[in-house]
Parts: C-alpha cells; sequence; structure tokens
C-alpha cells in the first residue's frame, strides 16, 4: 500500500492518501504522488491484466508530492483491497514516460533485479534481488539480498536442499515422499503449517 494515512468519503466516492515521505526507487529517486497516479492511471488500466479493477476511478488528482485524490464513479469497497495487492505496483514515472510500456527494458524485470538467467550448475536459474539502501523504514529489511532459483526437476529440488544449497522451499517444492526424509536432517525444518489470508467479502 503506497499511503500511509488515507480517508473515504462517506458516500464512498472520494479517497485520499497520504503518501509516506521519504519513499525512495532504487535508483534513489523519490517516490511521489505523481508516480501513483501515473502507475494507475497510464499504465495499470491500460496496460495490466487486472487493469479492470480501476476503471472504476473516474479521475485522479495530485494536489501535491504526497496527496492522492481520487474521484469514483461508484463506491468500490474492493478497490482498496486492489490498492494494496500485486495488482497496484507503483512505476518510476521518470523512467516509463513517454516510452513504448510494453517495449521498454524494465517492462519484463524488476527496477531492483540485479541478476537473472545465471545458470549455477544445477540446471537452476537465478534471480537476484538486492536490498534498497534508501527503504524508509530504517533496518529493514534485515537481508542484504535474495537470490531466487527455479528448478524444474523436484528430484533436484530435494537433493539441494539436502545438500544445504537452499534456505527455503516453497509449497509443493519437493515430493511428499522426501519430505519425511528431508525433515530428519538437523538443518532443515519441514511444516505443513498454512497461512493466514484476509479478503473483504465482496471481493
Amino acid at each position: 500500500m503506497f499511503g500511509r494515512i488515507w480517508n473515504v468519503s462517506p458516500d464512498g466516492l472520494t479517497i485520499t492518501f497520504n503518501i509516506r515521505k521519504g519513499v525512495k526507487f532504487h535508483d534513489g529517486h523519490p517516490m511521489t504522488s505523481e508516480d501513483v497516479r501515473y502507475s494507475i492511471m497510464e499504465v495499470l488500466i491500460k496496460y495490466h491484466p487486472r487493469g479492470g479493477k480501476f476503471k472504476i476511478i473516474e479521475s485522479m488528482q495530485t494536489p501535491d508530492d504526497h496527496t492522492v485524490l481520487i474521484k469514483l464513479k461508484s463506491s468500490s469497497p474492493a478497490l482498496m483491497m486492489a490498492f494494496s495487492g500485486y495488482e497496484s505496483p507503483i512505476i518510476p514515472k521518470h523512467l516509463f514516460a513517454g516510452k513504448d510500456i510494453k517495449n521498454h527494458p524494465l517492462a519484463n524485470k524488476p527496477l531492483v533485479l540485479v541478476l537473472s538467467s545465471l545458470s549455477n550448475g544445477n540446471g537452476a536459474q537465478n534471480m537476484r534481488f538486492d536490498r534498497n539502501p534508501d527503504y524508509w523504514s530504517p533496518g529493514q529489511p534485515y537481508f542484504d539480498r535474495i537470490v531466487v532459483q527455479t528448478i524444474p526437476d523436484s528430484a533436484t529440488r530435494s537433493a539441494v536442499l539436502e545438500k544445504g544449497d537452499f534456505q527455503l522451499a516453497g509449497f509443493g517444492a519437493v515430493p511428499n515422499n522426501d519430505a519425511k526424509r528431508l525433515d530428519a536432517l538437523p538443518n532443515l525444518i519441514v511444516t505443513t503449517k498454512g497461512y493466514e489470508n484476509f479478503l473483504p467479502i465482496s471481493d
């Protein structure tokens, strides 16, 4: 969610967001309300697969660098959920404005992507994401980087976990018959615990 504080009018037709100050993109450029307006009105609605969720917006104004004023055609409780999810990434206007969005060099990779498609010898394809040194919350994130590796073969995924090459594997990453064996290793924890998620009744 790009807003630090937000307010919805009693009739549900006006949403005011106060943008958090001190937020910077990975190139050091400050994020402003104009980045929010551009991302939603000029990119998401026109190009994003779920852009239809934002077509209920009639207009979006930016009275100053840290305020976004949104006027809706009709009230939409589900819109707040769309603002807080992956449907609403905020992109840097200074890098995209006036250019071909679909064919932009950054269109198919994150702005923070440092390394991609590097084979490490076990059939994996790596992506490395470096920590933003200008992140608005001091001390976070607590890690310097995340390396995401994609390995198509399940047996290979089990093997690299057993060797200690990986620190984490997602849901269904290893076959069930390997999970019990891996759980016996001192450096691994296998859990069946799920996760919590909250969705509005209207979604």
